[in-house]
């Protein structure tokens, strides 16, 4: 049996045995829009910010980030899988704290 993978997504699976059989397979592969998350945002792999309604043809991978004052939780970068599901869960955001201590009135050493 011989596999080979075509450009432009497409699969070519020739079975060879006794008899010669050829299968054609040629269907692209989409995932839905991964969805928002709160306090952040997605970027195509282009750098440029994709539209709720867009596809994605499987390889291609989509890049969460969070806001100011917050952190990424997850994998921050989906691909497309062929299956037409993401690798991944998108992130959620956390908001960072900073710990604001009392001045204890004294000074570093210097």
């Amino acid at each position: 049996m011989s596999y080979f993978l075509h450009e432009f997504n497409r699969y070519y699976i020739s079975f060879y045995t006794s008899f010669f059989i050829n299968a054609f397979y040629s269907e692209d592969v989409y995932c839905a829009d991964p969805g928002r998350i709160e306090h952040g945002s997605h970027i195509d792999a282009d750098g440029s910010n994709s539209l709720p309604s867009s596809r994605y043809l499987h390889g291609q991978s989509v890049f969460y980030s969070c806001a100011e004052g917050f952190e990424p939780v997850g994998n921050t970068t989906l691909t497309c899988l062929p299956s037409g599901w993401w690798s991944s869960l998108p992130p959620f955001c956390r908001q960072v704290f900073i710990e604001i201590t009392r001045p204890t009135g004294e000074f570093p050493d210097s």
